[in-house]
C-alpha cells in the first residue's frame, strides 16, 4: 500500500517538474497566455521573441494601463491606522407645513334673534327691567335673568343691555334704536 502511494507521488512530482522545465525553457508562452498573444513579425525583420515577451511583460508589470474592471472603495483603509472622519450629518427635513389657518369662531349668540323694545325703572324694585323680543316672543328680562340656548341678561345700563353665554365667554351689547 505504501508503494503505490509513492509512486503515485513520484509521478506526480514528476509531471510537475516537467511543467516548470517547459515554462522555463520557453518564458514568452507562459507571458503569451496572460496578455493578448503578440503579432508575428514579417519576415526580414529583426523582432525578436524576446521583444514580444517585452510587450507582454509591460501590460503585465503595469506599464501600459489594464483593461477597465470594476472598483468598489472598500469601507476602510486596510494600509493606515487612522479613522476616517465621521460622515457629514444628515441635511434637516425642511418643516412641514404651517397648519392652515382656522376659521374665525362663530358667535354663538345671533343679533338676529333678538330686538330691544324699550327700558323701565321700576320704583320700588330698584332694578331696571327691559323688553326683550327673542325670535319674535316679547320678554321682560332683568339683570342676571336666563333665556333660551344657554344665555343670561348681564347688565341692564340706560341706552341699552348685555347678552352673555351661561360660561361668560361671549358678550353682546343690545342699545335702543
Amino acid at each position: 500500500m505504501n508503494l503505490a502511494k509513492t509512486a503515485l507521488l513520484v509521478l506526480a512530482l514528476g509531471g510537475y517538474a516537467a511543467l516548470l522545465r517547459d515554462d522555463l525553457e520557453h518564458p514568452e508562452r507562459l507571458l503569451q497566455t496572460r496578455a493578448a498573444p503578440a503579432a508575428k513579425p514579417p519576415p526580414g525583420s529583426s523582432a525578436s521573441p524576446a521583444s514580444s515577451a517585452t510587450l507582454s511583460l509591460s501590460w503585465v508589470v503595469g506599464l501600459q494601463p489594464p483593461p477597465a474592471a470594476s472598483f468598489r472603495e472598500p469601507a476602510r483603509d486596510v494600509f493606515s491606522y487612522k479613522e476616517r472622519p465621521p460622515a457629514p450629518p444628515p441635511r434637516p427635513r425642511p418643516p412641514p407645513p404651517p397648519p392652515p389657518p382656522a376659521e374665525p369662531r362663530r358667535s354663538r349668540i345671533d343679533r338676529a334673534r333678538f330686538e330691544l323694545h324699550g327700558l323701565r325703572d321700576r320704583p320700588g324694585h330698584g332694578q331696571r327691567e327691559a323688553f326683550l323680543s327673542v325670535d319674535g316672543v316679547l320678554f321682560i328680562v332683568r339683570e342676571g335673568d336666563s333665556l333660551a340656548g344657554g344665555l343670561r341678561v348681564g347688565a341692564v345700563g340706560l341706552q341699552g343691555l348685555q347678552v352673555r353665554t351661561a360660561e361668560g365667554d361671549e358678550e353682546v351689547e343690545l342699545s335702543l334704536r
